[in-house]
């Protein structure tokens, strides 16, 4: 063996890994235009808005016993909590993610004017 076969880098292989489609998060979905739409003409037909707001006015509310312990009190407004957040990300699917806006470029100049006009 040489001494350059020793130091040669591994040939690196780069294959496609296919994911069930089943199994996107949600930032994933919002950063695909095509499902975005496909979300957006859903979200659009009558009758998924009203089974939506169906669920909605189902949610398990904030009526509550005042003699109910206060674990009792948060475990029900965590399931609550964890209800809406569902019903909502339901809805954002339909919203692209915005893309970052650039970042503005520093100017030192007014800095170091304001420096020499101070005598710093």
């Amino acid at each position: 063996m040489s001494l350059f076969q020793f130091f040669k880098k591994p040939v690196v292989k780069i294959q496609v890994v296919r994911r069930d489609p089943f199994r996107l998060t949600p930032d994933e979905w919002r950063s695909d235009p095509t499902l975005c739409s496909l979300a957006t003409k859903t979200l659009a037909i009558p009758e998924v808005r009203m089974m939506l707001d169906t669920l909605r006015n189902a949610a398990h509310g904030w009526v509550m016993n005042p003699a109910m312990p206060f674990e009792e009190r948060a475990i029900r407004a965590s399931v609550n909590e964890g209800y809406m957040i569902c019903l909502t990300e339901f809805e954002k699917l339909s919203q692209p993610v915005a893309k970052p806006q650039a970042l503005p470029m520093a100017d030192f100049a007014k800095a170091n004017r304001f420096d020499e006009e101070m005598n710093l």
